[in-house]
Parts: structure tokens; C-alpha cells; sequence
């Protein structure tokens, strides 16, 4: 389950890979639905993890691999959950 999954995840440091792994296969996904069905123009939506969020290169790794499907910006949309935002309400605000 995810309330075990991901603390193991994010004490092994894996979360920032998984996180882009399921941002790959998301996107690859949505690319072979819309070109599967032409006209269909879905949005997929995707959580972002601490350890993605806080990452320099989010913004350029979220680009590279909307990029590679051949997608833009506005088919993805990055997730926070509640949760995530009050571990740490300094970085949060910034």
C-alpha cells in the first residue's frame, strides 16, 4: 500500500527515480491513448513526491519527458498532496 510504499521509497532515496519512471510511463501512455483515438485530447494528472518537488531539475525533467511523447506542458498536470505541502511549512511557502 502507498502509506507504506512510499516512506520506504523515500528512505532509500528512490522516490525522485520512481517519480520520474511514473512520469515517463504516464506520459507514454497518454501519447499512445490520444494517438489511438484522434481528437481525443485527455489530460493526465501526476503526484509529485517531496523529493521531486524539492529537486533543481523538476522543471527541465518534467519538459524532457513531455517533450520525448511529443506532448506539451498543458497535457500533464503536477500533483501536491496535502500532506506532502505540511512536513515542512518553511519550504512550502518559499
Amino acid at each position: 500500500l502507498p502509506d507504506v510504499f512510499i516512506p520506504v521509497a523515500e528512505s532509500l532515496n528512490l522516490a525522485g527515480e520512481l517519480g520520474k519512471w511514473v512520469l515517463n510511463a504516464a506520459c507514454a501512455d497518454l501519447s499512445r491513448w490520444r494517438s489511438q483515438s484522434v481528437g481525443l485530447n485527455i489530460m493526465l494528472r501526476v503526484n509529485v513526491s517531496p523529493a521531486q518537488l524539492v529537486a533543481q531539475d523538476l522543471v527541465s525533467t518534467v519538459s524532457k519527458i513531455v517533450g520525448k511523447f511529443g506532448l506539451t506542458g498543458r497535457a500533464i498536470g503536477l500533483e501536491i498532496t496535502e500532506s506532502m505541502l505540511i512536513r515542512d511549512v518553511a519550504s512550502t511557502r518559499a
